[in-house]
């Protein structure tokens, strides 16, 4: 965004000012390497069921967080106090994936332009007479209300995207931050807008005619936010997009991780599959995963897997497949998912062996 938040503060600040005097303003290695290929297909193949629900759960979550915005006003309603009831979200991030999370980001973005673009046309068919009414300088500010509450919306899920799954995609977070300075400055802005629309209420309630510079200038403000918006927009899609592109690499590397300690015989494997149980609930302590601790993972499962078809039989042979399934949720960020899937596959190990060693992660790998 090429407005700088700092700026958009003094120009607000003009605007405010000028609002109420009527002046202008201007608006600114392993012995046998596996066949990774194989690996990653069959665990794209488990997966299928879960991928094929995840868009009805992003959307289910987004219609549970976010309020919905009345179509455009033909004409501006004189009790503006009813359109925009104010939202009570009441979002449990910590059951959302990192795509439904941001999803909800994106989505949010979109409702604050939606709702920007109606402020907007609700301001320029007031001021289309060059007079304003009480009433509608309300409207409008229930606009603008609903545009602000979006915005805090996406602002609150940034924040929980950067606790649960930042350290995930630390190469997509360029992108995220600058997302937020051009919601932080539209929040300025928005604010700044709030606060002239109470400065005119108070002048017509006076009996005080309003300036026509004074109507220009609401006219020009209410575009300008929403160009900043459409830039907030654009920058929500990229990082969207980079952020599925991170996703696909993650999983591609994490399945590609070849084992270093594979079993020697059917008790060692069956250690080293509960070595990769105990690891991920160790990782999730926090309920946080960080890259570092992907990598501890795909390498502890990369081991249990392969011992599982080297010691395991009949028996827990087919189980190595799970192990890829749990890798490939958590390198996508599907923790939710990979925390239910590891539960099942602990079940199906059976009767954990006496005195396992506690286990730690494997540190200091190279980041691939």
């Amino acid at each position: 965004m090429k407005s700088s938040p700092a700026h958009l503060l003094i120009v607000s600040f003009v605007i405010i000012i000028s609002l109420a005097c009527g002046t202008s303003v201007s608006t600114p290695p392993p012995d046998a390497e596996p066949d990774t290929q194989a690996t990653i297909d069959a665990a794209v193949a488990a997966t299928a069921h879960s991928e094929a629900s995840l868009q009805a759960t992003i959307e289910a979550g987004i219609a549970a967080t976010t309020t919905a915005l009345p179509p455009q006003p033909t004409s501006i309603p004189a009790e503006a106090s009813t359109l925009f009831p104010t939202p009570t979200p009441s979002v449990e991030y910590i059951v959302l994936t990192e795509e439904e999370l941001a999803a909800l980001v994106e989505q949010s973005v979109n409702d604050a332009v939606t709702a920007s673009e109606q402020a907007s046309a609700a301001t320029a068919q007031a001021t289309s007479d060059n007079t304003l009414t009480p009433e509608e300088v309300a409207a409008m500010e229930a606009y603008y209300l609903a545009t602000e509450e979006a915005i805090y919306l996406a602002e609150e899920a940034i924040g929980a995207y950067y606790d649960l799954y930042a350290d995930l995609a630390t190469e997509t977070l360029e992108l995220l931050i600058a997302l937020e300075e051009d919601l932080s400055a539209v929040a300025q802005n928005t604010a700044a807008l709030e606060a002239s629309l109470q400065l005119i209420s108070d002048t017509l309630n006076q009996g005080a005619a309003l300036a026509q510079e004074t109507i220009d200038q609401l006219n020009q403000a209410a575009q300008q936010t929403n160009v900043y918006l459409t830039e907030a927009q654009t920058q929500a899609q990229n990082w969207a997009t980079s952020l599925q592109s991170n996703r696909d690499d993650r999983a591609q590397n994490a399945l590609a991780v070849q084992p270093d300690n594979v079993a020697g015989d059917v008790q060692s494997a069956l250690a080293n599959a509960f070595g990769f149980v105990d690891g991920i609930h160790l990782a999730l302590e926090d309920n946080k995963l960080t890259h570092d601790e992907l990598n501890g993972i795909a390498l502890l499962g990369a081991n249990a897997s392969a011992g599982l078809n080297a010691q395991g039989g009949p028996k827990l042979q087919g189980l190595s497949e799970k192990i890829n399934t749990i890798t490939m949720q958590l390198a996508r960020g599907q923790v939710p998912q990979a925390k239910n899937s590891l539960g099942d596959f602990e079940a199906l190990l059976g009767k954990r062996p006496a005195n396992l060693p506690p286990i730690t992660l494997p540190s200091n790998l190279p980041r691939p």
